[in-house]
Formats: C-alpha cells, structure tokens, sequence
C-alpha cells in the first residue's frame, strides 16, 4: 500500500496537445496586460520605479532610494537604454534632491509623447514578468495533477483583472509574486533532491527575490517549516552531486545534515547574487566621509533594534549601503499609513483588510472555483480518513504531500500581511494568488471535474470569467465583482491601488477636449487629482486645481464658483487630504470654521501683503484643504452626476448645493 505522505510521481516531458491551448491564454493575457495600460498616465508608483531603475543603470551618484530593491526597478527600465532619455538639467537635480525624488521622475514628464512611449516600454516589461508567473503556475499545477490541471490554473490565471492590471505596470509587485513562487518551489525540489544544479536555482531564486522586495525575508521563516515538515516525515532524500554516484538517503541523522548544508550553500549562493544584482559595489550616492549622503535622511528618527540591525551591517559591510538604505526607508514610511475600507477610515489597518479586498475584488466565478477546489479536498481528506481508520486500501488522487510548499506560502505570507498595518492595495497580496491559481487545479482529479457535464461546467466558469475582464476592460485595475456593487461602486470599497492610482489623466484630457468643442457658455471646472503624476505634458486648460497628492502648481482659489468638480476617488474619500483624513468630524468642523473669517475678511479685501503672511504661516493650506474635505463630505452622500473613469467622479454644483456643501450643516459629523 502507497503512503500518501509520498511524494507521488510528476508529469513531465512536453505538454503535448496543450500547447496550443497554452499559447493561445498566454498571448491573450499579454494583450490584456498590454491594453490595460496602453493608454494611461503614470499610477502614483511608477514613476519614481522607472526614473530610480534608469538611473541605477546609468550609474547616477544622484539617485533617490525609493524604500524598494532594485531588480525590479532596473529590469523595467532596461528599454529606456535604448530610447532617447533627456537627461535631467541642474535645476530638476536640485529640486528632487530637496523633495527627496528621483531627477528623472521630473524629466519623464517633459511630453505627453516621451512619456507614453516610455510607459509602454517598460511597462512591457512588467508584462514579461506576468507572462513568466503564468508559465510557472501552469508547470507547477501541471505537474501536481496532469495537462487539465495546469490548463485550468493558467485560465484562470490569465483571467484574473488583478493580475492583468499590476501585470500591465512598471512596478515590483509581479516581479515579487514571480520570485516568491520560484524561490518556494526551488527550496522544496531542493529539499526533495541535493544536486549542483538544484542549490543554484535556489539560491538564484532565494537571491532574486531578495533583491526585489523586502518581505522576501519571508522566505526564511517558509523554507524552516518546509524543511520541518520534510524531516519530519522522514523521506528518502535523493543526492546527486558532482563527482558521486546518485544515491537515495534515508538515515534521519545524516538528512539533517544534509538538507541544513544544502540549504546552507543556498543561501551562500542568494548572498551572492544579492551583491551581484547591486554590482558588488558596497557605496551608494554621493559619498561623504562618514558614508552616502542620503543617511541624512534618518537624522531624528528613533531608533529601534532593526535600525541597530542596520547600523551593525552597515559597520561590517555585509550588504550593499543601497539596500540597507531602502530597508530603513521602508521601514520608515509603513509607520501609521492611511488606510481606507467600506467606508472606514484608519491609521492602523485592519487584520481583514486583505482577506475582504481579495474576496471584493476576485471575480465571482473563481469564487466558486476556490470553494469547489475546497470541498474537493475536505471529501478527499475524509475519504482517506475513513479508508485508514477501518484498515482499508487508500486510493485517493490527491496527495496532500504535495500541498505543503503551496500552504506554507499561502499562509506565511498572509499572516504577515493580516500582521502589518500596510493596508493600501490588493497587490501587496499577489504572492499568494499563484497558490490558489495551483490549488484550482485539483478539479482535474475530481470524477466529476473529468465528465463532460463537470468539463463543461469549469469551461463555464472560465468563460464567465472572461466576460468579466471584457466588461470592465481596459480599466482592469478598477474592476469589483457584484458583491461589492461592480467597478462603478468600487469606489465605496477600496482606493488607491486598488482602484484609482492616478491612471487617468489621458481620460481627463479627452473629457477637457470634448467639454472645449461644445457650444454654449462653460462654468468653471474643478480638479482634484491623486497621483505623482505632473499635468504640464497634459492638455488640461481651463481645470482649476484644488488639493491634491502630489499637490500639483497651482494658485489658490478664495471662492469656488458652481460649475463641473472632478474628484479622484481617492481624494473623494478624503484618504490623502492633508491633515483633514476620513470622515468629517468636529475637530474639522472647529479648525474650519476658525479659519474661515479671515479667508472671508481676505476676500473682501484683497491684499498681497495679507496673502503672503497667510500662506507664510499655513492658514492658506490649511483652509484649502479643510474647504475640499467639507466639500468631498458632502459629495460622498450623493451618486456622481458624470464619470469620466471609474476613478474620476464628475459632479455639477449650482450654487445652492455649493454653498449647502461649504456653509450649511454637515451631511457628515462625528465626534473625534
């Protein structure tokens, strides 16, 4: 009788008959990457990736850390090598070392058209990235459960609108999904069988994730369960190394000491390719003699024992000073973030933020797929159980051996991110969507999953989930199932990366177009946008620019007029409003209220001196974003009366609701 600890013998060799279905979902998932993005502006992240990458490449002393690693940022910015880049000029240096920027953040914004073509560029390549997760989830899947499997897994894959949106970016996120998965699964092919070649491809995979996003400490904590679990069901080992015949270890002892060494020498090998990736150069910036320049930067912070961590490596040289850098960076900027969810405002985060994210922003079909895969499983676990307790004959098609580097990632990395407080976007959890994509695939083992009505049925679901992506698409970022009301009501759900990450100006500026050609008299419109994005490429004459993040040039407006009020959804919900974040409350209403009679007095006596003294002194910012957080308060209680994107609300204000908005009683109040 077979053990169904075992692992149980892979499909290998060429998918065969598959291969046709395989290209055909792969080159559709990279058009949907690449239209996803084909014609938006910056998300709030990428520029500061494109610009930090290219500027890595080049060798620039003047770089900018951006609190992430540089693989990612330099594999995305390796096409601009051999486009034509305007060099940043002395001013635009000046600038963004004094706002902490990257210079070529500022000069990837001189055309609308350098731009896009350097967005699709190297946005390409974060499609790559997404292409390669989809061929290692099919060939794990495949490999677990047979040619249905990986079909299924790679389907719905490359249905998921998550994975199409931050596929169709030039960020870290895919890239860190891609390693995670490679590095788990290279650490158990590691610890099933110790050759040359499997220590390498660990320690590539281990080095590459490390070099792309700092939680790829996580795999530290993976790779010790995987090897206690391994140990502990005491396996044969296979051993194949250079200059030794093969040969299969069971002594437990010897084990041991085996798999730590080959571990030992993986790490070894990571370690390597870490400083290798960072050029095996320890100095980073401009140097002084106490170290890089941009240490500066944490001259007051507090200090804690990961920054005496740091400061210890930083005395040895262990690491590259550009990576220590980001890593206290980062650690930096995850403190009290902004957080927004169903409505709820916080500075701490929610445990169940990322579960009720996933759940909101899955398409329903899959749903149904993760809940069948489940039940799958249970009755396949009670079977066993059942057949073993009365003595019978086990014959289940499922191993569950085989689950183990699946759940071992699955649910480090979750507990990590229901741990944190870094609630700001659903694709802080794509390291975990490889696993539930695998773990569909064990519909290919159910009976009835290999029938014509239960094939039909999981064609169904792929179909249904295709015309899910179709509906929403292109602006796959923004997509929500109908539990949370569809894309049109995401808004009332999830922000920022989620749903509205400053994608939208080419949309605006289509709209201003229009707006301009129409005959007839044209109130004033009003723009508050969220994103790193400047608007100067953009033909945007006429807006009139109320807060926003970044705040963008602008003069400030002593009174709003009625007219059209574009709002980012972002900035709707009040998330990155200056200090007036959340809901309104009194506190807001108090410092509101204070400020406005000498705004008021200034309105009718209009006096640079005043001004200036004012702004000098933060009465002017202060009030302007008090003024906007009233104004969304009062906006959040009623539907839009336009949409330009999902992520930009329109809404015509006459001067009754105007003034309702900004002087009557507040729609929205609560004690602080």
């Amino acid at each position: 009788m077979k053990n169904q600890n075992e692992p149980t013998p892979r499909v290998t060799g060429c998918p065969g008959k598959a291969i046709g279905a395989i290209v055909a979902l792969l080159a559709l998932f990279a058009v949907f990457c690449v239209g996803s993005g084909w014609n938006t502006s910056p998300t709030f992240d990428e520029p500061f990736f494109i610009g930090a990458g290219y500027a890595f490449l080049k060798g620039d002393v003047h770089a900018q850390p951006t609190a992430n690693l540089v693989l990612a940022e330099k594999w995305v910015a390796l096409p601009l090598l051999a486009m034509k880049v305007d060099e940043p000029t002395v001013e635009e240096y000046r600038t963004s070392e004094a706002r902490r920027q990257n210079a070529y953040w500022v000069s990837l914004f001189r055309s609308e058209t350098h731009m896009l073509a350097m967005l699709r560029a190297t946005r390409a390549m974060g499609t790559l990235l997404g292409v390669a997760l989809a061929v290692v989830v099919f060939f794990w899947s495949r490999r677990l459960h047979g040619d249905g499997a990986g079909l299924i897994s790679l389907a719905f894959y490359c249905l998921c609108p998550v994975v199409i949106a931050n596929s169709g970016l030039a960020t870290t996120d895919i890239a860190t999904a891609l390693f995670f998965a490679l590095a788990v699964w290279s650490f158990w092919t590691l610890l099933h069988r110790v050759s040359g070649l499997t220590v390498l491809g660990c320690g590539l995979a281990v080095g590459g994730l490390m070099a792309t996003k700092l939680s790829g400490v996580l795999i530290v904590p993976m790779a010790a369960l995987m090897m206690t679990a391994r140990l502990g069901l005491r396996h044969p080992v296979a051993v194949a190394l250079p200059g030794r015949p093969a040969r299969q270890e069971s002594n437990a002892a010897k084990q041991v000491f085996l798999l730590a060494s080959a571990s030992m020498a993986a790490a070894l090998v990571g370690y390597f390719t870490l400083w290798a990736i960072y050029g095996f150069h320890y100095s980073f910036g401009v140097q002084t003699p106490e170290g890089s320049s941009l240490w500066n930067l944490f001259n007051g912070q507090p200090e804690g024992l990961v920054s005496n961590y740091i400061g210890w490596c930083r005395k040895l040289r262990l690491f590259p000073e550009h990576f220590l850098i980001d890593t206290r960076l980062f650690m930096l900027t995850i403190e009290h973030r902004r957080a927004f969810l169903l409505g709820h405002s916080s500075r701490a985060g929610w445990w169940y933020f990322f579960p009720e994210a996933w759940f909101f922003k899955t398409p329903i079909p899959f749903l149904i797929v993760v809940l069948a895969s489940l039940i799958v499983v249970i009755l396949a676990g009670w079977q066993r159980w059942a057949k073993v307790a009365g003595g019978a004959a086990v014959a289940s098609g499922i191993n569950f051996y085989e689950f183990i580097p699946l759940a071992v990632l699955f649910a480090v990395y979750l507990a990590a991110m229901m741990s944190g407080t870094l609630n700001i976007g659903i694709r802080h959890l794509l390291p975990v969507y490889p696993v539930l994509f695998i773990f569909a695939g064990v519909l290919a083992r159910a009976r009835w999953g290999r029938r014509p009505l239960g094939l039909a049925l999981v064609c169904a679901l792929m179909a249904w989930s295709a015309g899910e992506v179709w509906a929403v698409y292109p602006q796959t970022l923004a997509y929500f199932n109908e539990f949370a009301g569809g894309p049109k009501n995401g808004y009332r759900v999830l922000v920022d990366s989620s749903y509205d990450w400053g994608q939208d100006l080419p949309a605006v500026e289509k709209w201003v177009a229009r707006r301009a050609s129409q005959p007839g008299p044209r109130p004033p419109v009003y723009f508050s946008y969220f994103g790193s994005g400047l608007l100067r490429p953009f033909k945007l004459d006429g807006l009139v620019l109320l807060p926003s993040y970044f705040d963008q040039p602008r003069s400030f407006q002593l009174t709003l007029k009625p007219g059209t009020y574009l709002i980012s959804a972002t900035m709707l919900q009040s998330v990155y409003n200056g200090t007036a974040f959340g809901p309104w409350c009194a506190s807001y209403e108090s410092a509101y209220h204070n400020l406005t009679p000498r705004i008021n007095q200034l309105k009718q006596r209009p006096d640079m001196g005043t001004f200036a003294r004012l702004a000098r002194d933060g009465v002017i910012q202060r009030y302007d974003e008090l003024r906007l957080a009233r104004l969304c308060a009062y906006l959040r209680k009623r539907e839009p009366d336009a949409r330009i994107t999902y992520g930009v609300l329109a809404y015509e204000l006459n001067q009754a609701q105007l003034d309702e908005a900004l002087s009557g009683p507040p729609v929205e109040l609560r004690s602080n």
